[in-house]
């Protein structure tokens, strides 16, 4: 499965306002996830930086979390801290050492965002443009939550939304 280049927003005169979806802003990095049939993880950026090791909580989230069939996902990663979104602790994970990156996976966990899935099981599915949430919900297997209903390890979380 070849990681494709990322489709990244343009801009235009007029927002069009039906037949299309829309992504939430976070405050994070954009991603590709891939996990191979073969079993192995990759993260890259939206430049083709691998993230695979500065987020190794991610990668094996993707191994337990997605099918070994072979996915390839579009989404963001972020870092909650302290109740809210922290860019700056995705920032302190590039370009440090191991230990830096292994604490802060332990203080402050990622998580993936993912809000399309480009492919599956060896087909192609980028040039559907809408996908239903059972799609989704095939994806990511039943994974245990707190009692508010959030992991606080990292996580997989598969966002589609319909196209109206």
């Amino acid at each position: 499965m070849r990681v494709p280049e990322p489709m990244l927003a343009v801009p235009v005169d007029v927002l069009p306002l039906a037949g299309v979806a829309y992504e939430g802003k976070w405050d994070g990095y954009r991603c590709l996830l891939a996990r191979h049939p073969d079993g192995r993880v990759e993260l890259r950026s939206r430049r083709g930086t691998a993230l695979t090791v500065a987020f190794g909580d991610i990668a094996a989230a993707a191994e337990r979390d997605l099918p070994d069939s072979g996915v390839l996902l579009d989404g963001e990663l972020v870092v909650w801290h302290e109740g809210r979104l922290a860019f700056d602790r995705l920032q302190r994970r590039l370009n440090r050492t191991a230990a830096t990156v292994a604490r802060e996976i332990r203080e402050a966990p990622a998580h993936f965002v993912a809000f399309d899935v480009l492919h599956l099981a060896g087909e192609n599915l980028m040039p559907q443009p809408r996908k239903p949430q059972a799609l989704a919900d095939a994806l990511v297997a039943a994974a245990e939550t707190d009692d508010d209903g959030y992991r606080d390890d990292a996580s997989v979380v598969v966002l589609l939304r319909r196209a109206a």
